[in-house]
């Protein structure tokens, strides 16, 4: 072997790197590192699927029923103020016809809870129509006056004027 061939001269000198061991150190480390992060990002994915997705698909079904109870709350509660006026409307009506019948202490019987009826319906909808309700409020107070006078046709007449005014309440809130 002559000591000018390149060829021997690399294959003599790759011999002594691999007896020396200093190659392979780096890249066993190296191995150790990148198993240590392939375990890593393996146990973070499994993770992800088993415990983070369902628990995010939970929580999305779990806002989407909520967001359907408030809707549902807020048209309950949009249709509180008609009922109160549908109370009102009832008692008028019924008022009516027993003073109709010539019966006014049923007439006065039906008008009892007119008055708590008409107190929720003011805090229901607050100042928006505080006018019209003073005025139910005021037919209310005349009717009862009229039929303690046991004047049934002026109190026939206002339970009239109170049916109309609770009539155009009951249309002004139905088209909000």
């Amino acid at each position: 072997m002559s000591q000018d061939d390149p060829i021997q001269e690399k294959q003599a000198m790759f011999a002594d790197e691999a007896d020396q061991g200093g190659g392979s150190r780096i890249p066993g480390w190296l191995r150790g590192l990148l198993f240590f992060l392939l375990f890593v990002a393996a146990a973070g994915l499994l993770v992800w699927f088993m415990v983070i997705a369902p628990q995010n698909a939970r929580i999305a079904q779990l806002t989407t029923d909520l967001d359907a109870a408030n809707q549902q709350i807020a048209t309950l509660q949009a249709a509180q103020p008609l009922q109160s006026v549908y109370s009102l409307l009832a008692d008028a009506n019924t008022a009516r016809f027993e003073l109709m019948r010539n019966r006014p202490e049923s007439a006065s019987a039906a008008l009892l809870s007119s008055e708590r009826t008409l107190a929720a319906l003011t805090e229901l909808v607050g100042d928006r129509y505080g006018d019209t309700l003073a005025d139910v409020q005021a037919r209310l107070e005349l009717v009862k006056t009229d039929i303690a006078a046991d004047d049934s046709l002026a109190a026939l007449s206002d339970l009239e004027v109170l049916v109309n005014i609770l009539t155009q309440l009951q249309r002004t809130i139905a088209g909000q």
